[in-house]
């Protein structure tokens, strides 16, 4: 017996990846400052003087000074400014944002140098504005587990420079997975050399013909073809 029109069933299997809530993984608002300059609105004279240690809040630092929840780095002559994060325990992708903004000088620098060890940047640097705060987001790449991030002035003088707000945040991944099936019709095989429910009783050289990819299963005593 010739069985026609197969019917095959194919299951498949999908993921859907969706971006999830965004997380904050290191974070400094410098809000133990209590200095001058900065977030009050003064980016100039007589404020920002109070040296902090060079190890607040596990950042190494260099020409560092308290401002108003913030910090300011550099000096006007032979002092650059600098502050690198303590060790951030990151891999894969994240996003770096922070506030960053120039000392109101005449003769200031505005660009901010920025890099990373551990991970991969954006942007190598960014252009701050006289007297007051930008935020900036860079992209953050190729981490390998212990990221340190740096923020550097220009030059030696005039790269001062306050800053506030350093986060670091990952957004995780969501995955759903779903399931979906789908019919298909095989064609008749093709058979060659006999006709289909005739007896014979001599030999018969017989060929069977089905679709590519298809498996032929028969039988010679008149059963159904099991599979087997």
């Amino acid at each position: 017996t010739i069985e026609s029109n197969a019917a095959v069933t194919l299951y498949a299997v999908y993921a859907d990846v969706t971006p999830g809530t965004p997380s904050n993984i290191f974070t400094e608002g410098f809000d133990d400052c209590n200095g001058t300059g900065g977030n009050d609105d003064t980016w100039s004279g007589s404020i920002a003087s109070k040296e902090l240690a060079s190890n607040f809040n596990d950042w190494s630092l260099e020409n560092q000074y308290a401002a108003k929840g913030c910090v300011r780095l550099g000096k006007s002559s032979n002092g650059l400014g600098s502050a690198q994060t303590p060790a951030i325990t990151l891999t894969g992708s994240a996003t770096l944002t922070f506030r960053a903004g120039a000392w109101n000088g005449s003769s200031e620098n505005t660009n901010l140098k920025l890099s990373a060890t551990g991970a991969t940047l954006d942007k190598s640097s960014v252009t701050m504005e006289k007297g007051s705060f930008t935020e900036y987001t860079v992209a953050i790449t190729n981490a390998t587990g212990s990221v340190n991030i740096k923020f550097e002035g220009n030059a030696q003088s005039n790269s001062r420079f306050f800053l506030d707000d350093v986060a670091v945040s990952q957004t995780s991944v969501i995955k759903s997975n779903y399931a979906t099936t789908c019919s298909a019709q095989l064609s008749t095989p093709e058979f060659s050399g006999a006709t289909d429910g005739e007896t014979y009783d001599e030999s018969k050289n017989i060929t069977i013909t089905a679709e590519d990819g298809a498996t032929i299963y028969y039988t010679t005593n008149g059963d159904n073809p099991t599979g087997e």
